[in-house]
């Protein structure tokens, strides 16, 4: 197994723990329905934009593949469009905040650089570094 695959679990659960304490910090500070209503609102938005954007993805990854042009820096732009929405869907304050960063314009231009995605020979679309 891959050390990174190893070590997902653990980030997972640290991931979980600072969910719950961010959550009961805002539950102090705003209240629990008020806590409990702004992560219902995220997750509702997180989910339509993640179809929204999903389409968005599928569309430019097509019309690169059928005028036979590498997927390049549209299609790392939606993916990294696709990954904020994603983000702002799991239920959870640190995981809409970085759903939110990588969703506005400021936050797409650094993901999509970092992420670049090219189109292989073999037909898998993997980053490259």
């Amino acid at each position: 197994m891959h050390r990174g695959w190893a070590l997902l679990p653990v980030g997972m659960l640290l991931l979980a723990v600072a969910e719950i304490v961010v959550f009961v910090a805002v539950v102090h500070a705003i209240g629990a329905g008020w806590a409990v209503l702004l992560l219902t609102a995220a997750s509702v938005a997180g989910l339509l934009l993640l179809r929204r954007e999903g389409v968005r993805g599928w569309r430019v990854w097509r019309a690169a593949a059928d005028a036979g042009r590498p997927a390049g820096g549209q299609v790392s732009h939606a993916l990294v469009g696709v990954l904020g929405a994603l983000l702002l869907a799991v239920p959870g304050f640190l995981t809409a905040v970085a759903g939110l960063v990588l969703i506005l314009p400021p936050g797409r231009g650094p993901g999509a650089a970092r992420g670049a995605v090219c189109h292989g020979a073999s037909g898998v679309v993997r980053a490259r570094r």
